[in-house]
């Protein structure tokens, strides 16, 4: 039984890595909503992790980065400090609160946060970095725009783009990992905003669980 109780632990603990995925950037029909999606796979305290956006493409091909949401602290836009405590669960950060509540059943007033900044326009670059300042996840190649070009395949104009389930942390952008259907796509749809797949945006299997299964089905069968 011990070697049960042992290996379950030890299995259990290397599924344990929790993960901040960003899943998803919308610049709505009359651009409302704006902002983006992000899933906390697991349990995670995200004090000093951060939302960075570089905006309109690089200067020179270099791209600027800049911090538009910290965890746990005074963020550019909000009000006073954001929390930081999150588990298995959406978030939502926006420069339009109340369309993002209205138009997403997953986005409400307990995980909708405002950030004045999140008023990005189809070029911008999003990136999630952790309290060391290394990049998780990212949506875009701000080297792929200069200016206010528009037309890199990841641009997301009046349109939107989400993540594939199963997909991710990808630790910089995998554009294969995403559905970017293209600018102007929410204005030409009939259910304008509505029209994305938000909030359903679902996990990598954990095929981890199924070696603990079968680990402590040998264990019991040599007793």
């Amino acid at each position: 039984m011990k070697k049960v109780i042992v290996l379950t632990a030890l299995l259990l603990a290397a599924t344990a890595n929790a993960e901040l995925i960003l899943t998803g950037i919308v610049d709505g029909t009359s651009s409302t909503p704006k902002g983006i999606e992000l899933y906390v796979n697991g349990y995670m305290d995200l004090t000093g992790y951060t939302i960075e956006i570089e905006s309109n493409g690089t200067v020179s091909g270099v791209p600027t980065w800049y911090t538009d949401w910290t965890f746990g602290a005074a963020s550019t836009g909000s009000t006073g400090t954001t929390d930081a405590i999150f588990e298995n669960q959406f978030i939502y950060i926006t420069s339009t609160v109340d369309d993002m509540i209205a138009t997403f059943a997953s986005a409400t007033a307990s995980n909708t946060y405002y950030g004045s900044y999140f008023n990005c326009n189809g070029n911008d670059a999003i990136a999630v970095k952790d309290a060391m300042g290394t990049i998780l996840d990212q949506l875009g190649d701000p080297a792929d725009v200069e200016g206010n070009t528009t037309s890199a395949a990841w641009c997301y104009v009046d349109s939107y783009a989400y993540r594939v389930s199963g997909t991710g942390l990808d630790g910089g952008f995998v554009i294969s990992n995403w559905m970017i259907p293209g600018n102007d796509y929410l204005d030409s749809s009939p259910n304008g905003s509505a029209d994305t797949p938000f909030g359903t945006y679902l996990v990598p299997e954990p095929t981890s669980l199924a070696l603990l299964g079968l680990g402590g089905l040998l264990l019991r069968r040599k007793k």
